[in-house]
């Protein structure tokens, strides 16, 4: 908004003020990359007052979005709606981590390849500390071409918005990940007692589950991550392997309680 400012013209005994406001145009939307936007399949949402958007907690099940420049080797992955992962990312939701990460969504997968990468969150929300190792799991949530700087001449990679198993986002660059893994997955730390209690009791009714969550009770102490010793991070490895050996199988988990709120677009 362009301001002029009063002019003021002397008058024996008053003062006129005059003041002019005129409107810039606003700024044009860039273009976007999406080839194709399909509704999200949700269940009712519950509209807030007036014509605001209306809010649901509901994880998507279906494509918002499928991105036709994706990089080398990854030909048309399917997004949820760029609403839910700002929301999704601004907290931390292992509960929903799980249930994007298991067999028949339609979630595209990726895996880290190289050694290691410090975990970012492009939304300012929380981060798993850990850094992303070589095989580390993925879900893909939202592509960024790399936009060149006015007077930079330097070059930067298109990157990704991900999911980790411990329910928090990270950013990674498009020359970091591959699109097809044949060995095992690692998967981010996932702490015990970080899963809605619902979630644990399913979980639990495994052996294997049982017993993994027992052994990172034992080794850590309470010190899961940041002061963790290597067998507790061993621990805490195998909890993540039992747990995803569980949802691969097709486990019926109940829906989490903590989600994110977001507004349908």
């Amino acid at each position: 908004m362009r301001v002029w400012q009063p002019i003021g013209v002397g008058i024996v005994g008053s003062l006129l003020l005059a003041v002019w406001v005129g409107c810039a145009k606003k700024d044009e939307t860039p273009p976007t990359r999406v080839a194709s936007v399909k509704s999200p399949k949700l269940a009712p949402a519950s509209a807030t007052a007036g014509n605001d958007p209306k809010v649901t907690t509901e994880i998507p099940t279906a494509c918002a979005s499928r991105d036709v420049e994706v990089g080398e080797g990854g030909p048309d992955p399917c997004f949820p709606p760029q609403a839910f992962v700002k929301a999704l990312c601004r907290g931390k939701y292992p509960g929903v981590a799980l249930t994007m990460f298991r067999e028949g969504t339609p979630w595209r997968h990726a895996w880290v390849k190289i050694p290691e990468v410090m975990p970012q969150n492009p939304y300012q929300g929380p981060v798993t500390h850990a850094p992303l190792l070589f095989s580390e799991e993925v879900v893909l949530l939202r592509f960024h071409p790399f936009v060149p700087i006015e007077g930079y001449s330097g070059m930067g990679p298109d990157r990704y918005d991900v999911l980790r198993l411990s329910g928090s986002c990270a950013s990674l660059a498009v020359d970091e990940i591959r699109y097809r893994w044949r060995g095992p997955s690692r998967y981010a730390p996932l702490v015990w007692n970080w899963l809605d209690p619902e979630l644990q009791r399913a979980l639990a009714r495994s052996d294997e589950v049982g017993k993994a969550k027992d052994g990172q009770h034992r080794a850590c102490a309470g010190r899961y991550l940041g002061g963790g010793d290597s067998g507790c991070q061993e621990a805490t490895d195998g909890l993540a392997l039992a747990i995803m050996k569980q949802v691969d199988a097709g486990i019926d988990l109940p829906t989490p309680k903590k989600l994110p709120r977001w507004a349908v677009e």
